[in-house]
């Protein structure tokens, strides 16, 4: 009887395990990073030693104000950088850096507030 009671646990406990490393695995798969428009724009990315960085964005070049800034090693690993001097909203998308495009950075680019009116520049309606 025992025997019986112990296997369902056994399966219950691979199946939440199983979720749990892929729902993981997801958010490790993709990064956000939110940017206001404007600002100075750094996508980074991890390599192996081994790799080149070879940047897309959905798939395509990224836009041409976009430069690869240098890649860091240590540790076995690579880091490579992507940047552009002002954020714009062609900027937003995802961001994958390697042939195999394991991980992603999904840009997000925050639209820049409208600027406010100066004291005494507005004008009254006519009506």
């Amino acid at each position: 009887m025992r025997r019986q009671f112990v296997m369902p646990l056994a399966l219950l406990f691979i199946a939440f395990g199983v979720s749990s490393y892929a729902q993981s695995a997801a958010d490790e798969a993709e990064r956000r990073l939110t940017v206001d428009e404007g600002a100075p724009l750094t996508v980074e990315c991890a390599l192996r030693v081994e790799e080149r960085a070879e940047w897309r964005l959905d798939g395509a070049p990224p836009p041409p104000d976009m430069r690869p800034a240098g890649e860091a090693a240590g540790a076995g690993r690579l880091t490579a950088r992507l940047r552009a001097p002002a954020a714009r909203p062609q900027h937003a998308g995802v961001y994958t850096c390697a042939r195999q495009p394991a991980q992603r950075i999904r840009v997000l680019v925050r639209a820049a507030p409208a600027p406010a009116a100066q004291p005494g520049t507005a004008r009254p309606l006519r009506t």
